[in-house]
């Protein structure tokens, strides 16, 4: 009985382990296989040690990293230096600016909060909040102090994705708020 558990245990270590060994081979391969530069990896790491479950992606010339930080999403996009370029956290609604559920209380009451998200991006910080009641279906879209910037349509998106809008530039030439997702 004594060597059962001996065994029994000394097996569920070496799964432990495996399996340990596994999740990081798993993310360092998936950095590899998308032939993710050195300074790009070097500074996730250095601005993002917790980081768990990590994957990497490119979107254009950037490379994005996805990982969730206390069960939210978050998404951080590097230029092939390592440089950040931009980032999406996204927040529980009762972390919104007292501005914005003000805002969404008195135009939208009988919509309900379906996500929330905060993107900083170089030429800004802004949060994006998707509603919906019944079948219809909004994202507002407000400046880093809460201000009501515009409503995003869906059509709109759409129109972006088509166009191959990059969605990290959310300003005409003209200075312009024109924020894109």
């Amino acid at each position: 009985m004594k060597t059962l558990n001996t065994f029994t245990l000394l097996l569920i270590l070496s799964l432990v382990i495996l399996f340990a060994g596994c999740a990081k081979e798993s993310v360092d391969s998936a950095a590899d296989a998308l032939k993710l530069p050195q300074q790009v990896e070097d500074a996730f790491k250095a601005d993002f040690p917790d980081a768990k479950a990590v994957e990497w992606h490119k979107t254009g010339e950037y490379f994005a990293a996805t990982y969730e930080e206390n069960d939210l999403d978050r998404v951080v996009y590097y230029d092939t230096k390592g440089q950040e370029i931009a980032r999406e956290m996204e927040l529980n609604p009762t972390e919104l600016m007292p501005a914005i559920s003000a805002y969404i209380t008195q135009n939208y009451p009988s919509h309900t909060i379906t996500e929330a998200e905060l993107s900083k991006v170089p030429k800004g910080t802004f949060y994006e909040v998707e509603l919906e009641a019944d079948d219809e279906e909004v994202e507002l879209i407000f400046d880093e102090h809460g201000g009501f910037i515009k409503v995003e349509s869906e059509d709109e998106e759409e129109e972006d994705e088509e166009e191959g809008e990059n969605d990290h530039d959310h300003d005409d030439d003209d200075g312009e708020h024109d924020y894109e997702e």
